[in-house]
């Protein structure tokens, strides 16, 4: 069965003339056969990418006849697929095509800079595989030692910036145009940190001469010479105090610090624990909210990864998570914690005291008991009417019935026995009452009684709430198409000051702030979760594992995924966590004792408004109960109203 090799960019078949120099093609077949994988002919996936010159040079017919030798080969198993560079459409319904990674890149180029585009193109196709062997053939033959050092050494940089180490690198001696000599570079080697690359630190593993006419007719056209063997890895174990720069913001209980430096936290005790174990040297670079919570785009120069993408630093973190930006241009590490977007409002106050004395009963409770003190009141005047052969004031029995009933002192001697034996009853249900009533009148008021809380963004939204949050949410808004989701996209207000916003929710009962649960019920700010309530798990916006972002398929990630998961199963994630959310426990508890050494305390305004208001209220009620008998007084006595002198004589006199 044929092995299919893919060319890219279009082969030119047209024979060319001979130039004044030696036919290396031989032995760069011979080069490439021994570096691809030995059964590459057979089941391997080779992409070849051939980029011919503008002009018929030498050049060109070195790539011609190098491919020449590839498709002639004498069993015939190579099928040499001529397509472009694009990736294949996503058609729906379309066939099902094989989706294996190629093993093997032979890159045939003039100029190493021409090939910048062609990998862009690559990696966006499904079969791009960063770790796979790249051999890069460099036909054209330099003069100067200079252009040639830049052309090789520029060549490998070039790979790196797209995190591709595997690489050899193919080209003609300075001096002898019959030798073909293969390079290689570990980017760590010695003292370099994969940042200082020149000449000197790339080593020759191969030569290949090519003989002229006369080792010909002895049957010898070529020697390859291997020079120095292989290491079977590229990168060290051990990155001897390598830099690792790091950027973050600073995001509770993740990072600790402050805009010039950092401190401690979940992720900074891990990545400095990665750093430690691969013995490299941690930088960190800190960026304020503004920048970290800006809308994300896709703009490789300024966006919120540019300097991710473009190396100037290594990893990312600060409580990230992956989205659909990141999953394009980044790789990320395997999650190590998990979080939730929500919405955090400030915490219901408490209700108003008076009535407390309400809700001690239920509303059939309540009934009950008045029902039986009026019925009680009838008995009451009707047995002391019957004892003093009088009718006495029925406000007068009711008040000592009261008072009986509440278990409240009341000056009465009757004289007949069934009143007495009435009396003992309501004594002992007034026993029985006020047991019931202090109990829980003691429990309502050790037990705080708050006012609704808004727990879900519908009654926020049908409370006239104010919306913020990080403005890189609107994205996740603007997928949705509920109810709420359509009003947050237009009612949504972004925040830049993380901190800020939410200590603002403390002074503002009407604000509803977007924020990960786990910096809110950390954050180094002074608000605890006794002054703002966030929504229980299943009103959250969403949830998200906590992941680093590295530049894509960057060379230490799989080195630093080892290390997370070790460290995760050891159970350090979760101690440093639990230290951590100590920290925000702490400050919560020094703050309250400071509270409480504060022995004279200077009474507020709402106190001073509250004792004047009970005061004014008692005054009234007093007025009110003045006037009522004096009006009763006036109408019995001055005009004589049969009615209300009637009313005077059952409830004012005794």
């Amino acid at each position: 069965m044929p092995a299919h090799l893919s060319i890219y960019v279009e082969i030119i078949t047209e024979q060319i003339e001979e130039e004044g120099r030696f036919d290396v093609s031989i032995c760069v077949n011979q080069i490439i056969r021994k570096y691809l994988a030995k059964d590459y002919l057979k089941n391997s996936s080779t992409v070849f990418l051939n980029l011919l010159p503008n002009d018929e040079t030498g050049s060109m017919m070195v790539q011609q006849r190098i491919l020449k030798l590839l498709n002639e080969d004498e069993t015939h198993q190579v099928n040499m697929i001529i397509k472009d560079d694009s990736p294949p459409p996503d058609r729906t319904g379309a066939e099902p095509r094989a989706r294996e990674k190629a093993k093997n890149y032979l890159i045939l180029v003039t100029f190493p800079t021409e090939i910048v585009e062609n990998i862009k193109k690559l990696q966006k196709h499904e079969t791009w595989n960063h770790e796979a062997k790249f051999i890069v053939v460099v036909t054209e033959r330099f003069a100067d030692q200079f252009e040639m050092e830049v052309v090789v050494s520029g060549t490998f940089k070039l790979f790196f910036d797209y995190s591709i180490l595997n690489v050899f690198v193919l080209i003609q001696n300075l001096d002898r145009d019959n030798l073909i000599q293969t390079f290689i570079w570990y980017p760590y080697d010695g003292n370099s940190c994969s940042n200082i690359l020149s000449y000197n630190n790339l080593e020759t593993i191969d030569e290949c001469e090519t003989f002229n006419a006369t080792d010909y007719e002895e049957g010898k056209n070529f020697e390859l010479r291997q020079l120095i063997p292989e290491l079977p890895s590229r990168l060290p174990h051990k990155f001897h105090g390598c830099p690792m720069v790091i950027t973050t913001n600073i995001w509770e209980p993740f990072v600790y610090g402050s805009r010039e430096d950092v401190e401690d936290g979940i992720e900074i005790k891990l990545i400095r624990t990665i750093s430690e174990k691969l013995d490299m040297k941690s930088i960190f670079k800190v960026i304020d909210d503004a920048k970290a919570f800006a809308f994300i785009t896709e703009d490789e120069d300024t966006g919120f990864y540019a300097d991710l993408i473009r190396r100037k630093v290594d990893v990312m973190i600060g409580g990230l998570y992956d989205n659909d930006v990141s999953r394009k241009l980044l790789s990320t590490t395997i999650p190590y914690l998990g979080d939730e977007m929500t919405w955090c409002v400030r915490k219901s106050e408490l209700a108003p005291n008076w009535m407390n004395i309400f809700i001690i009963f239920d509303v059939m409770m309540w009934i009950y008991v008045w029902l039986t003190i009026l019925l009680a009141t009838i008995f009451m005047y009707n047995f002391v009417r019957i004892e003093n052969r009088r009718n006495e004031n029925i406000f007068w029995s009711f008040v000592i019935t009261l008072c009986l009933g509440f278990g409240i002192c009341a000056h009465y001697e009757p004289r007949r026995g069934f009143l007495r034996f009435f009396i003992a009853c309501m004594l002992f249900f007034g026993l029985n009452f006020a047991a019931a009533y202090q109990s829980f009148l003691l429990s309502v008021l050790t037990t705080p009684r708050y006012d609704h809380q808004v727990a879900t963004i519908h009654e926020a939204i049908h409370g006239h709430y104010k919306f913020t949050g990080a403005e890189n949410l609107k994205a996740r808004f603007n997928e949705l198409s509920d109810d709420s989701a359509i009003f947050l996209q237009s009612h949504y207000k972004s925040c830049y000051d993380m901190d800020r916003c939410l200590l603002d929710i403390k002074s503002d009962g009407k604000l509803a702030f977007a924020i990960s649960r786990a910096h809110a019920m950390n954050a180094k700010v002074p608000v605890s979760d006794q002054e703002i309530f966030c929504f229980e798990k299943a009103h959250n916006i969403f949830s998200f594992s906590v992941v680093m972002l590295f530049k894509k398929d960057h060379h230490l990630l799989p080195m630093v995924n080892t290390l997370i998961r070790r460290i995760t199963e050891s159970g350090f994630i979760l101690k440093w966590q639990s230290d951590c959310e100590s920290i925000k426990f702490q400050e919560n508890l020094a703050r309250h004792r400071n509270d409480d050494a504060t022995v004279n305390r200077a009474i507020n305004l709402d106190q001073l408004i509250g004792l004047y208001g009970l005061g004014a209220f008692g005054v009234s009620l007093a007025t009110l109960a003045f006037g009522f008998e004096w009006i009763i007084y006036y109408l019995a006595h001055k005009k004589k109203i049969k009615f209300v002198r009637f009313i005077e004589a059952k409830m004012f006199k005794v």
